[in-house]
């Protein structure tokens, strides 16, 4: 949705008593202790009373915001990504990226830029702007806490973007790979193989577990690796990739771990399952994602805080996005 971002001071209070506002004097080096984003569909609304504003976004944010310590960076509908400082002498800059939907994550100490296809990813300086890395073209990129995992014709490799170094490398595995947590899930010709993230080892597998897809989705949860692909959801033991269960789905289009549950966010709503056993929970037509905390988002931009157990709605927080 297009946005327009406020933010403001959590710290600073309405006008109150003289022994409200000694106390508050009091704790003065806490500025900028907390900050809101406050995003409104339409346009940019003044602050409530009591709520001044510490920055302000010029233009129509599109897709994305990351918030750090020292500014605040955006992504608008036209393709600029930009920062604005929190405080004297933070980062102030603005690029064009040529993307009508840019997207913006922070990457161990840089901020990645993400494309509409998310092998097109580049990497910033955040205090700059300047590109640190770029992945090599025909690369397919995925990211992996502080690290990037690149597969290609030359193989498998992590590295790290920072410093240009490769953690490890494995140059036979050319086919589909995901990236999850603490491993790593390649397939080749159908044959699935877990690794892990941190050096590389064989965690499981290889294991015959079908035929080779255009696409491989691929999710850790517990135990288990859970995979999903045009006939459906199908979990393996981690261990050794034994199946456990399989349910068809027809219009999931995404999987995460949410907590311990395994969440599908579809196109008519939001199911959790048991990943143990592909139990379904529950399901809520209402959300379109959820997070791993519990906050769900819905298709009319509401957001709420929900018990991942049970569905339960336990706090609505209004419109917008944190």
């Amino acid at each position: 949705c297009l946005t327009d971002v406020v933010l403001i001071d959590l710290d600073t209070r309405p006008p109150e008593s003289a022994e409200r506002r000694a106390g508050i004097r009091g704790r003065a080096g806490l500025a900028l202790a907390g900050v809101v984003l406050a995003l409104h569909a339409g346009g940019a609304a003044a602050p409530r009373p009591g709520l001044p504003e510490v920055a302000a976004v010029p233009g129509r944010v599109g897709t994305a915001v990351v918030l750090t310590g020292d500014a605040v960076y955006t992504a608008q509908v036209n393709g600029g990504i930009g920062a604005v400082p929190l405080r004297p002498g933070g980062p102030e800059w603005t690029l064009d990226t040529g993307d009508t939907e840019p997207y913006l994550f922070l990457l161990g100490p840089l901020l990645a830029v993400a494309g509409t296809d998310f092998g097109d990813i580049i990497l910033l300086d955040p205090r700059t702007g300047q590109k640190r890395w770029q992945p090599p073209p025909g690369a397919t990129v995925r990211t992996l806490g502080a690290h990037v995992v690149l597969g290609g014709a030359d193989g498998l490799r992590v590295i790290d973007p920072a410093t240009g170094r490769t953690v490890w490398s494995r140059p036979a595995m050319t086919g589909l790979f995901a990236a999850d947590g603490e491993f790593v899930v390649t397939a080749q010709d159908g044959r699935v193989t877990v690794l892990a993230a941190a050096d590389g080892r064989v965690l499981a597998g290889p294991r015959q577990l079908g035929a080779d897809n255009e696409q491989l989705l691929a999710r850790i949860v517990g135990d288990h690796l859970v995979m999903f692909d045009r006939t459906g959801i199908t979990a393996y033991a981690r261990s050794d990739l034994t199946r456990r269960w399989q349910r068809a789905v027809d219009d999931v289009f995404d999987l995460t771990a949410c907590g311990p549950w395994l969440c599908l966010a579809g196109f008519t709503g939001l199911a959790v399952l048991d990943p143990r056993t592909g139990a379904e929970r529950w399901t809520d037509d209402r959300w379109s994602f959820v997070h791993d905390d519990g906050i769900a988002i819905g298709g009319d931009a509401v957001i709420v805080r929900i018990d991942l157990a049970t569905g339960r709605v336990l706090e609505e927080l209004g419109l917008g996005g944190p």
